[in-house]
């Protein structure tokens, strides 16, 4: 097993590069990181590219496994504390979530003036009442999962 340790690597440098929307876009891929994100990826049937691991990681499918320094994987996160794991998805896109309407997913909310900071930003957008009332129920239910 070889571990990258220069993030100047080619494969280095194709995946931090989709830190920028033109790159995501040019190249229909995206990443995720963390183990929580991609146990959901995978419980979701989503299939990695690549999926690059500071330690020992299970296969996937025929995604191309890249074991990282951690000052590798630190160069290509996004976080302030990078993640032991990360992986690049193929996009997938749909053309419309709902008939009408705006729908904001929330994941984790830490602090509820977040989600003061949420609701009148959506209700500064003059959305309907029945908006509000949907984000209301998703964020209480949210809370109480603490």
């Amino acid at each position: 097993m070889t571990v990258i340790t220069s993030p100047q690597n080619p494969a280095i440098k194709a995946i931090r590069a989709l830190s920028e929307k033109k790159n995501r876009t040019d190249s229909g891929l995206f990443l995720a990181e963390g183990e929580k994100v991609l146990a959901r990826a995978r419980d979701l049937g989503w299939e990695p590219e690549a999926v690059l691991a500071t330690g020992p990681v299970t296969t996937w499918g025929a995604a191309r496994i890249l074991t990282v320094t951690a000052d590798v994987m630190a160069s290509i996160s996004g976080q302030k504390n990078p993640p032991p794991v990360a992986a690049t998805f193929r996009q997938r896109w749909q053309t419309k979530v709902t008939e009408r309407g705006l729908w904001i997913a929330l994941d984790e909310l830490r602090d509820p003036g977040n989600l003061g900071t949420i609701l009148r930003t959506a209700r500064s957008e003059e959305h309907t009442s029945e908006l509000q009332s949907r984000l209301h129920l998703v964020c209480r239910l949210l809370l109480e999962k603490k």
